[in-house]
């Protein structure tokens, strides 16, 4: 009985379709169907995260929302697909409710073991919706809670990570810098779909955050705070500041941990400094240095490099072959800002050329203190 009445609802779905001015081409999924060739196509059993959806519209190519057999139309494009179709056909469709529980009171209703199978079922479908949704700048700013911002993959061992350390997940997920990000967080630029012979005016605000400011200017200042209380205590810091000599991967390292452990992360400052019109490509030595002493400048990893090395080369007396093991090093020290002697095993650009060995062969026992001078360099 519920089948058939399934089918009879679909029935009416086709017939709604077909009766649209234009009307609509129905077509079943099948595999190598070229989705960017279709224009007012409805897919039948097109293949969704929670399974075969009953319709997926596409108009010039590209994806507008499902259809389901209930008739619930998923509006992925904040109202626009609705207009779309009050526009665009004689479709009588409703505009979605807003969701009725914040996300705050589903995580509430798991801590407090209200149904928590469910809720922690509605949540995981919410993430899935902020991984889909989510920019470049959301991952980075995801980072310094989630391993590589990575929202999907939480949801994804959500369930399980409750079974397995309830207390844990549950102090992330109730901390109310967390919330706060899970409600406002960078968006992916949309794309909107022009129909032919429909005027759409669309109007949007852009509301950027910097951690929990809302004015780049402020994200800045607690970043200089935080810089000048801790140059003392914070060993990165005081190599920067004092010691230029002691910089290597390791303090480089224990930098960044740093940073992301107080939600400084380096894409955020950067996109702050942006924002005041400064460098928006400042490597992450610069930015302390800046948030210290603001008059120090904000240099991009290849500036700071090739400063260091006009330095350097004035310094030392280099062979021919010495010297193009040097361009190999500037090189890596683009995308490092740091140098180790275990990088010539490492890393490619090295490894590829005879690694530790040449490196030593070329140097010899100065080697050490070359790599030290380099990485002193760097950090001044």
């Amino acid at each position: 009985m519920q089948e058939l009445e399934w089918q009879t609802r679909k029935k009416r779905i086709d017939a709604r379709l077909m009766a649209a001015t234009p009307p609509w081409k129905i077509i079943p999924y099948h595999a190598g169907l070229d989705l960017t060739t279709l224009d007012r196509c409805a897919v039948t059993e097109f293949p969704a995260d929670n399974g075969p959806a009953d319709y997926a519209l596409y108009v010039n190519g590209r994806w507008l929302g499902i259809i389901e057999a209930k008739f619930t139309v998923f509006d992925c494009f904040d109202g626009t697909l609705i207009r779309y179709f009050r526009g665009a056909s004689n479709f009588q469709i409703e505009e979605p409710r807003a969701e009725p529980v914040p996300l705050p009171q589903v995580i509430d209703h798991i801590w407090n073991n209200v149904d928590r199978r469910y809720w922690t079922g509605v949540l995981v479908k919410r993430l899935h919706r902020i991984a889909r949704s989510m920019s470049g700048e959301a991952r980075a700013e995801f980072a310094p809670w989630l391993p590589d911002g990575d929202v999907a993959q939480f949801a994804r061992g959500l369930p399980q990570k409750l079974e397995r350390d309830f207390s844990a997940t549950m102090k992330l997920l109730r901390h109310p810098d967390f919330q706060r990000l899970l409600e406002d967080y960078p968006r992916a630029r949309r794309t909107f779909v022009v129909a032919p012979g429909v005027e759409d005016t669309v109007d949007s605000t852009r509301i950027e955050r910097f951690g929990e400011f809302e004015k780049p200017a402020d994200y800045l200042a607690a970043f200089a705070r935080f810089v000048r209380a801790n140059r003392d205590r914070i060993h990165a810091l005081d190599i920067l500041m004092r010691r230029p000599a002691g910089w290597g991967p390791t303090a480089l390292t224990q930098l960044r941990d740093t940073l992301m452990k107080e939600r400084f992360s380096e894409n955020v400052l950067r996109r702050a400094h942006a924002k005041m019109g400064h460098q928006p490509l400042a490597d992450v030595i610069s930015l302390v240095k800046n948030a210290a002493v603001g008059e120090s400048p904000l240099l991009t990893a290849e500036e700071r490099v090739a400063a260091a090395f006009a330095r350097l080369e004035a310094r030392l007396t280099l062979t021919e072959d010495q010297r193009r093991w040097m361009l190999l090093i500037r090189e890596h020290l683009f995308t490092s800002l740091s140098l180790s002697e275990e990088d010539f095993d490492d890393q490619p650009i090295f490894s590829a050329r005879g690694g530790r060995a040449r490196a030593r062969q070329l140097f010899g026992k100065d080697l050490p203190a070359v790599i030290a001078r380099i990485n002193e360099a760097v950090a001044a």
